[in-house]
């Protein structure tokens, strides 16, 4: 958790590498680790990166409820109004009927 939060203030504006490692944090069991997973894409990524955008996609898209849910918290913070990637993702995750999300 305190790794996140410091790779946050940190980071240097659009990291590639300081997105993927608070991206993969949005995995983690622990939910004061996916929090603030989230508080560090939110600070170090700006709307529309694209990086931030796939990363946090992918977790949408993952079967795992709980991750789901953490990167669709994220995702308006990072993806622009329109976002393609972004609606697929949604739409996606809207679809799957085993999904508690």
């Amino acid at each position: 958790r305190n790794a996140l939060l410091v790779l946050a203030e940190e980071a240097g504006p659009e990291s590639a590498e300081a997105v993927n490692a608070a991206a993969a944090g949005l995995e983690d069991s622990v939910e004061e680790v996916a929090q603030a997973a989230t508080l560090a894409l939110c600070r170090i990524a700006r709307q529309g990166d694209d990086v931030a955008v796939t990363a946090v996609c992918k977790r949408v898209l993952l079967q795992d409820a709980r991750i789901a849910c953490n990167a669709l918290r994220v995702l308006p913070r990072v993806a622009c109004s329109g976002d393609q990637r972004a609606i697929n993702a949604l739409s996606a995750c809207l679809k799957h009927g085993s999904r508690d999300v």
